[in-house]
């Protein structure tokens, strides 16, 4: 299945930035729309990727092998 990449880019950025508001910032978008975008990756995943709490954020098992299958596109969905 191929995912959006804006999506993705989402994904990528959240683990990378450790939130949803330093994503945000990263990508010039709101925290609601990458919420918004986090989470229709999930609904088109079938299961959660992301571990939420009001202190932490940590990427499920199926997280993790999202990540590792979007880290070996050679880093077309980092965040620049």
């Amino acid at each position: 299945m191929d995912f959006d990449p804006v999506l993705l880019r989402a994904f990528v950025a959240v683990k990378e930035a450790g939130g949803f508001t330093r994503a945000a910032q990263r990508l010039h978008l709101t925290q609601s729309a990458v919420s918004h975008q986090i989470r229709r990756l999930e609904e088109q995943v079938g299961r959660p990727l992301l571990c939420r709490t009001t202190r932490t954020l940590t990427l499920t098992e199926d997280g993790n092998d999202r990540r590792r299958r979007t880290g070996s596109c050679g880093g077309c969905f980092a965040v620049r």
